[in-house]
């Protein structure tokens, strides 16, 4: 089930996008990724994976590669 973690605010407006999207077609990778780094510290890897129909597995590949890519931008 989708529902945020205690004390968390979820981004509506992510949430929302992405369920509309969903229902008329399928999101491609940088729109998946962006819904991702936007509900990340918001809900869990999990229930990000359930709303966007990927595994959870996927959601973390896609966070480490935003995590690196953020370690490389302040290392430069």
């Amino acid at each position: 089930m989708i529902g945020p973690r205690c004390g968390t605010d979820v981004d509506l407006l992510a949430v929302e996008w992405v369920v509309t999207e969903r229902i008329r077609l399928p999101i491609n990778a940088a729109e998946r990724r962006e819904v991702v780094r936007r509900l990340a510290g918001k809900l869990t890897s999990a229930e990000i994976g359930e709303l966007l129909g990927i595994a959870k597995r996927s959601v973390d590949r896609i966070l480490t590669s935003i995590r690196n890519e953020r370690r490389e931008l302040i290392a430069s």
